[in-house]
């Protein structure tokens, strides 16, 4: 494959779904938690990957960012769910090192 190659990731979630409102569980207004979500197509090569879950619906700023995980390691095939919102806290083993971002709240 040259480093030019048109590859399709696709990424699900089982609890989100395109166009539809985000589930109350993973709202302020319900428990918060975070969506997991799996993805395939991606390189054997991924070194890592990033994830911006955004809001283009809402007024201002605009899109409003609602999460933001990147340095995922390439060999993930997913995010599990509930990962912890405390920037302190340990990532779960499967994706060891990823980093979450400041978000738009």
């Amino acid at each position: 494959m040259s480093a030019f190659a048109q590859v399709t990731i696709t990424v699900t979630s089982p609890t989100l779904t395109a166009g539809q409102p985000i589930p109350k569980q993973h709202s302020a207004d319900g428990e918060n938690t975070s969506p997991a979500f799996a993805w395939t197509g991606a390189p054997a090569t991924t070194k890592s990957f990033a994830l911006i879950c955004d809001d283009p619906d809402v007024p201002m700023p605009q899109p409003f960012v609602h999460w933001v995980i990147y340095n995922i390691p390439g060999a993930a095939k997913g995010l599990p769910a509930n990962i912890p919102i405390d920037p302190a806290a340990a990532m779960p083993a499967e994706i060891a090192g990823a980093v979450q971002g400041p978000s738009g709240f």
